[in-house]
């Protein structure tokens, strides 16, 4: 079967791990795959395309940033449409269609084309969620997109409970399947904290909690706070900030007294060096905010943490929580108890029966939950639709 994946994020950024790592293990399986997405470019003018192997490519669209959101929506939403009516393809597969660009090509595909569409819901956008950072006409579009698209679908795909939730109240005469974010088991080389820490230059008696990522609002600040009462236990306590992340002057000023000397910025890394950086950790910390966004996400990091075989401490709330607590590998605290995460990053580090428990359990999950496996599930749905189209 030849699949078509659409999604507006550039390489390497959000939802585009969700259709790297499904569109390669769906190709593993003997289907064809071509991912549409945009370029990582602030300036790219051309459509490109990369081969990854002979059942994957990736196709870019150009990518023109001059606004912190605004990155030639309008151009991918007109080529990508092309795509979606010329291509040739058995299947769409649809991601983030509360975008424009991704919007607009499905709803052609849907009209023109008239194949079996899978529609993939992993953010929320629309009222509660990242629309609420947009200017108003930019707002309406989102939410009236979010609430529309799924309608456009034959089938529904969410990533977690809450977008279960709210898929269940737009009364959608279609199944929903909950496929959440996976682990990248096949692209992730285990290496001992030992080697780890050598690679990478660090100490190996340093006592280090590592934090992935780059989107941080304001859990940035909740980290920050509860790291700062930690050292007051553990004074030798690093944080290592892993990811794209820049601390402006007023954070700055206000932890002033750790960032000099128990914070250390590494910027944003490779993939694989990143995975060693989780390796070489001893506990993995991931700060979120009490907001429906979050509520809403599988962040992709997560499935990277459960793979590290590393405790994880969190102020968690959505399907991270749901999680940590289903399966016993990690700590949380509620979202603003400050003291709450800051006494759990201590106890990880005083009590290690609990955290090498709490890893091994995580390690488990991470096996359950291999792109590889969720793969699976999806060659199930889109056999399941192309026997229902050629009916």
């Amino acid at each position: 079967m030849k699949i078509l994946y659409l999604n507006h994020n550039p390489v390497n950024q959000g939802t585009y791990y969700r259709c790297f790592f499904l569109g390669k293990r769906v190709a593993e399986l003997g289907h064809k795959v071509t991912l549409v997405c945009s370029s990582n470019k602030n300036l790219d003018l051309r459509v490109r395309r990369k081969v990854v192997n002979n059942n994957f490519d990736i196709v870019t669209l150009p990518r023109i940033r001059f606004h912190k959101y605004y990155t030639g929506q309008i151009s991918r939403a007109v080529i990508g449409s092309l795509i979606t009516l010329f291509k040739k393809y058995d299947l769409l597969h649809s991601f983030a269609v509360a975008q424009p660009s991704t919007a607009l090509p499905t709803i052609f595909s849907k009209i023109f084309r008239r194949k079996p569409i899978i529609i993939d819901w992993d953010d929320l956008w629309g009222a509660g969620g990242f629309s609420g950072y947009h200017v108003n006409i930019v707002k309406k579009g989102l939410d009236f997109l979010e609430t529309k698209m799924p309608r456009v679908g034959d089938d529904l795909v969410v990533t977690t409970e809450f977008l279960l939730s709210r898929a269940r109240k737009l009364s959608l005469k279609k199944p929903i399947y909950k496929v959440p974010n996976g682990c990248n088991i096949k692209g992730f080389s285990k290496v001992s904290k030992k080697k780890a820490r050598k690679k990478l230059k660090i100490n190996p008696k340093e006592k280090i909690i590592v934090s992935l990522g780059h989107a941080y609002f304001k859990s940035l600040d909740i980290l920050f706070s509860s790291f700062s009462k930690a050292v007051k236990s553990l004074p030798e306590l690093k944080l290592h900030m892993v990811g794209g992340i820049s601390l402006n002057s007023e954070f700055k000023r206000k932890y002033h007294s750790i960032i000099n000397k128990n914070v250390v910025l590494a910027g944003e890394l490779p993939y694989k060096k990143a995975m060693i950086y989780l390796q070489a950790a001893d506990v993995l910390a991931l700060p979120m905010e009490n907001s429906l966004i979050e509520k809403a996400r599988w962040p992709v990091r997560l499935g990277d943490y459960l793979l590290s075989n590393r405790p994880i401490v969190s102020n968690a709330v959505g399907e991270v929580k749901y999680i940590l607590e289903k399966y016993d590998c990690g700590l949380f605290s509620k979202p603003n108890d400050i003291n709450g995460f800051s006494k759990n990053m201590i106890k990880l580090f005083n009590d290690k029966k609990l955290s090498s428990k709490l890893a091994s359990n995580g390690l488990k999950v991470a096996r359950e939950l291999s792109w590889a496996n969720l793969a699976k599930k999806l060659d199930l749905l889109y056999i399941k639709e192309f026997n229902s189209f050629h009916k």
